[in-house]
């Protein structure tokens, strides 16, 4: 039998019941340098991308040759393809405003053989997340065409920079709203932090994000939920009244996107 003698303390407690609670934040400093270690290493996840300017909208004797780049997974295509963006426009006829838009190849099932479909990319879903729902039997790097005419606006939004900039403050605030129940934090947030918040998705540096982050995040021990968004994509998911699609037709992907 072991018997523990607790030598007595220089005053009673006047609190017989004190809570046995931890300390919701310790050592806060060296938990903010931990969580921004993880952020960095999530920002650097990158993809390799061979992109392409489409063979119909060539206006030029030579076409372009493709281009490579390592796609941030937290990126959006029409800001991380910017690049390869602005030298294939150089080899485009303009004709009217350009509907830029970007295709990649997928592999679906037909007739019990595995073939392969092009389809049009969502331009609002992350590109890692399009790469993982995509990835089944494709090559890397991942190859994406690049359209400057003809968008399928029945299966892709239209896109501009406005458009990119305001979809990605509505998910910022869908977030703090879901983590802390109000979207306060960000209304007080000055407009120069909110720029960065946008440049630095723009500019893929997690330094720059983490400025006005830490402004609006909420603290873990304040979090009422986590911000979740569901995707799922499947060819055909509504009945297909052609029971024998052709292998060329590009399958109806859904974008199921709910916040949970």
């Amino acid at each position: 039998t072991s018997t523990l003698t607790l030598a007595p303390g220089p005053d009673p407690d006047p609190n017989p019941n004190p809570d046995p609670s931890p300390n919701p934040n310790p050592k806060p400093a060296a938990m903010a340098a931990h969580e921004q270690n993880v952020l960095r290493s999530s920002w650097r996840g990158g993809l390799p991308v061979e992109v392409h300017l489409n063979a119909a909208d060539v206006a030029t004797p030579t076409p372009p040759e493709p281009i490579f780049l390592l796609l941030r997974r937290n990126s959006y295509l029409p800001v991380a393809l910017k690049p390869a963006v602005e030298v294939f426009q150089e080899h485009v006829m303009e004709l009217g405003a350009p509907e830029l838009w970007f295709e990649s190849e997928a592999t679906v099932a037909h007739d019990g053989r595995t073939v392969t479909a092009s389809l049009p990319l969502n331009w609002h879903v992350p590109a890692g997340v399009l790469y993982d729902v995509l990835s089944s039997g494709t090559r890397r790097p991942w190859r994406i065409i690049v359209h400057f005419h003809r968008l399928p606006v029945d299966k892709v939004p239209r896109c501009s920079d406005a458009t990119m900039r305001s979809f990605f403050f509505n998910a910022v605030k869908q977030a703090i709203y879901i983590e802390s129940g109000s979207v306060q934090s960000w209304f007080k947030l000055p407009v120069a932090q909110q720029d960065k918040f946008y440049q630095s998705l723009v500019e893929a540096d997690s330094d720059l994000f983490l400025g006005p982050h830490s402004t609006v995040a909420t603290p873990l021990q304040n979090l009422r939920a986590i911000p979740v968004r569901v995707l799922g994509c499947s060819p055909n998911p509504s009945p297909d009244p052609n029971p024998n699609p052709s292998p060329n037709t590009n399958p109806n992907w859904d974008d199921l996107q709910r916040f949970v």
